[in-house]
Order: C-alpha cells, then structure tokens, then sequence
C-alpha cells in the first residue's frame, strides 16, 4: 500500500458492530483488578480477611507450652474444644447428616466397659485392632492351603548386603548365594512363623505365578561366584 503522508492522523481499526444475543470473548473485557494498598512509606498493605467461625476459633491454639508427639493419645491438646455431652446431643439432634441418628442411639444406649489396660506398653488406651498383634489369617497360598500373615515379610538376606561381596549380594532381579545356604537357616529368611514356635517354609509346591526377574549371581564383577 502507500505510504502516509507526513503530519496525518494515523489511522484506526473500524469498530466491529456489537451484535446482540451473541456472547463476546471473556479476554475482551478488562479484568477487574483493584488497587494495591500501600502505607505511608510506600510499601504494600495486606488485607485481613477474618472467616465466618473466628470467634470459636483459638487464635492461641499454638501457644500450649507443651509437646503433643511425646504424649498419650487421649491426653494431647487438639484445636477443637470438647463438647459437654447435653451439648452434643443438641448438635446431633439438629445435625442433618445420616450418621447423627446412630450417634444419638450410641450415647443414650448403655455405657460400654474401658478396654482393659495393656500392661506392656505405657500408654494409657489398648490397641484399635488386637487382632493386628496376634498370629493369624486366613488366606490360601499357592496350593490352596490356608496361610497366616508372614509378619517377616520385609526380611532377608539383603538385609546383610553391606556385609557381603557384590557377588553374594542380593537384588531386585537376582537372588543371593546365601540365601537358600545351610549355614544361613538359622536367620529363618525363607521360613514364617504360623504359631508361637512353630516354622513353616515360605516356599509352595507349585511355582509363583510372577517370580523375580534374573536368577543366581555368575560373577558380575569378574570374581568366582563359589557353590553353596
């Protein structure tokens, strides 16, 4: 095209017609952003926002003076104060959630016994789920026969890596010299505990249906892999 003429207004896009009932683009419209705030000095002021429950918020909760982690579990410290129990059943009562019915029968029902206190541990409640520190289960193993929880799964032989040869050592995709040793029995690596006292081989008649990648060690750093 040619060029302007010196001292011309420069020249303008026409305006496009608005046209109605159609949406316009969102990035067209400026976006409304306000003011920073600054103090006298010039520096930027935060605004406070306060939430609708600060006033049965503790703006102290953190300044309890004491260490909850070193603590019994019914004797820590929590954000939330403990409710009387007429004040609880008021709340339950006009609460709209479906377990709040069931809540309301468990605290008018009779008052269940404590758990006894076990006399092993310091702490002041028994365990959740006992049955987690008995032997038990009930799973079937490769050959259909029932098998308890191997409660030394995470043990091996490749606890003892440090100590051993690169050669000897056990991995991923390979298996120690010394874990099916004879002089290695007596750690029970490849035996589980179905009774107090009671040892049982981990091993099944029929083979895994995804066994570990690789096999034996032959010599990966050039020295003489010996015979168990």
């Amino acid at each position: 095209g040619s060029m302007e003429a010196r001292g011309s207004p420069p020249r303008t896009a026409p305006a496009r017609p608005q046209l109605q009932g159609q949406r316009t683009s969102p990035l067209r419209a400026r976006p409304a952003l306000t003011g920073v705030k600054v103090d006298r000095w010039g520096f930027p002021v935060a605004t406070t926002r306060y939430p609708a429950h600060s006033q049965d918020w503790n703006s102290n909760h953190h300044l309890t003076g004491s260490e909850n982690e070193i603590k019994p579990t019914r004797l820590r410290q929590y954000f939330s104060a403990p409710e009387s129990e007429d004040t609880l059943k008021r709340t339950l009562s006009e609460s709209r959630r479906r377990s709040a019915k069931s809540l309301l029968r468990a605290l008018d029902g009779p008052t269940a016994q404590p758990p006894k206190r076990p006399f092993v541990t310091a702490d002041v409640g028994a365990p959740l789920v006992p049955e987690r520190h008995v032997v038990g289960g009930s799973m079937k193993d490769r050959d259909g026969k029932g098998r308890t929880w191997n409660e030394r799964w995470h043990t091996g032989i490749s606890l003892l890596n440090d100590r051993c040869h690169p050669d000897h050592r056990a991995y991923f995709t390979q298996k120690s010299l010394f874990e099916e040793s004879p002089s290695q029995n007596w750690r029970r690596f490849l035996d589980q505990e179905v009774d107090r006292g009671v040892w049982t081989p981990i091993a099944t008649r029929r083979k895994p249906r995804f066994p570990p990648l690789g096999g034996r060690l032959t010599g990966r750093s050039g020295a003489p892999v010996p015979s168990p």
